[in-house]
């Protein structure tokens, strides 16, 4: 019996020392869509500590058509494309979502970007990649951008954006920010409707951020673009 602990307690923190710090929901994330949308889609990462963490990530672009666009949101912001790097705090066991928009401007192709994260504090920087593959294969007129909880049409939209929540989202505020991360706009939320029109006639022409803060605390943010 002895024999045994002594053996358990020898393999124990080797199998500690596999344990992944972070994780992602997904590592591989394919992006399909229409040259003249904005695409966008995002993974879950995880501290799988018990201790905060603050994580950095890095946005690397491995090919990409020239004259497309790219930005990332995470748990606290959305940053304009010139940022490829930022730190946010992740609770212990907690998850924050990092979301890659692409803004394929006309321009049809392929491309592949990868975003690392990793603790600052971890000298060995042991990180987690998502790849995203992107692929816009078309010059269709886009009517309507798809994500999973989030439907906003039309994109790139005019005056008037029109936003449908999956059942599943229960609103507590709808907020848009610019690439500066400030926010311009707002919307009351009217409980347990889904449809929301949101008025773009003060905004000027460019990019923007849709934030959904759910009633629960978790926020989903969605890209879109003004012409």
């Amino acid at each position: 019996m002895k024999r045994l602990l002594y053996a358990l307690l020898l393999v124990l923190p080797v199998f500690a020392g596999l344990a992944q710090p972070l994780t992602l929901s997904s590592s591989s994330i394919n992006i399909n869509g229409d040259a003249t949308a904005t695409l966008s889609a995002e993974t879950h990462l995880t501290n799988n500590t018990a201790n905060t963490l603050s994580i950095t990530w890095h946005r690397s672009v491995v090919s990409m058509p020239v004259g497309w666009t790219t930005t990332v949101c995470d748990t606290n912001n959305c940053y304009a494309a010139g940022t490829s790097s930022q730190v946010f705090t992740l609770l212990a066991g907690h998850s924050g979502f990092l979301t890659l928009n692409v803004f394929p401007n006309n321009i049809m192709g392929t491309g592949v970007v990868n975003i690392d994260s990793y603790d600052a504090s971890d000298s060995a920087n042991t990180s987690a990649r998502a790849t995203y593959n992107i692929n816009v294969n078309s010059l269709g007129v886009a009517t309507i951008a798809q994500v999973k909880e989030i439907y906003l049409y039309p994109n790139p939209a005019h005056n008037e954006l029109n936003i449908t929540l999956d059942e599943s989202v229960n609103p507590s505020s709808l907020d848009v920010y610019n690439l500066l991360g400030l926010r311009v706009a707002s919307l009351p939320v009217a409980g347990g409707s889904q449809i929301y029109t949101m008025n773009l006639s003060n905004l000027a022409k460019g990019m923007y951020f849709l934030r959904v803060t759910t009633a629960a605390g978790k926020v989903i943010t969605k890209s879109f673009s003004k012409n």
